[in-house]
């Protein structure tokens, strides 16, 4: 897939910067989803009208990967609060089809299940704590998702 991306970003130019991309995009369907319900134009139609409408699977499907795949790099610290955050956000999407942040979908997640730890320290340590964030607990949050969201193949 070609694609290009383009975006205006903060100093002194105001020119739009274009970057054109060849490769895969991993994460095409969640960013036009997001896109499409939240982004505003710049200028002419917006996005409800010049993005079609995303599938719900789709998007569901690119984050159960991405779980699938953060289950064998749980012991990644310096990324561990990024996979939490975002399973959170994996999860809010399925159960509900919202998007929202990664510190909103961690707070609904805890409402959901108060006993992931992971997410807890993951907030800590997006506010500038040291808060560790074991290997297991981002396992549990990883699994917690999984079986939540109807990811994880029938026993």
């Amino acid at each position: 897939m070609s694609g290009a991306q383009v975006g205006r970003y903060p100093g002194p130019s105001e020119e739009l910067e274009v970057e054109r991309r060849e490769e895969h995009v991993p994460d095409l369907w969640p960013e036009l989803s997001m896109a499409r319900a939240d982004g505003q134009a710049l200028a002419g139609a917006g996005p409800r009208e010049v993005i079609g409408e995303v599938p719900f699977d789709a998007v569901r499907a690119n984050g159960l990967h991405w779980l699938r795949v953060w289950l064998d790099l749980a012991d990644d610290d310096e990324n561990a609060v990024h996979m939490v955050l975002t399973a959170c956000r994996i999860w809010r999407f399925a159960m509900e089809g919202k998007h929202c942040s990664k510190s909103a979908a961690a707070r609904w997640a805890l409402e959901q299940n108060p006993s992931l730890v992971a997410i807890s320290q993951a907030l800590s340590q997006r506010k500038g704590a040291k808060a560790t964030i074991e290997p297991e607990d981002v396992r549990t949050v990883l699994m917690t998702v999984l079986h939540s969201i109807g990811g994880l193949p029938q026993a």
